[in-house]
Parts: structure tokens; sequence; C-alpha cells
């Protein structure tokens, strides 16, 4: 009975690890690779509701102080 247990963490750490590595190497290669977010064409914009499809990291200059006129989102 012991064996059996001690089998099963056996497993369970190795399936770990496996879907650990699987991961970190999935969003290294994103990284590497970038997503940006996806901008479609106008008519999709209206199709959708939305402005984008969502992207992992984002290019460009960090913002340093508070945006106080959002007037260009309209």
């Amino acid at each position: 009975m012991y064996l059996l247990d001690m089998n099963i963490k056996k497993y369970l750490k190795i399936g770990l690890l496996v879907v650990s590595v699987t991961l970190a190497g999935t969003l290294l290669t994103l990284r590497l690779t970038g997503l940006s977010p996806g901008h479609p064409s106008a008519e999709e914009y209206a199709n959708a509701e939305r402005s984008a499809r969502p992207g992992l990291w984002l290019k460009g200059e960090v913002a340093q102080e508070a945006l106080t006129n959002w007037d260009w989102v309209n």
C-alpha cells in the first residue's frame, strides 16, 4: 500500500513538472515572438462592439503622468 502511494506521488510530481515546463515554454515563446493586440477593420469594430482583441504585451512608451483629457477616446 505504501509503495502504491509513493508511485502516485511520483507520477503527480512528474505531471506537475511537465505542465509547468509546458506553460513556461509557451509564455516564453509568446514573449519572444510577441502577441500584440489585434486591430480589426472598421466593419469588424462595429460588428463585434469592441475595439480590439486582447494581447499579452503592449509596446510603446510608458506614461509618466496621469491622463486628464480623454476626448480622443470617442
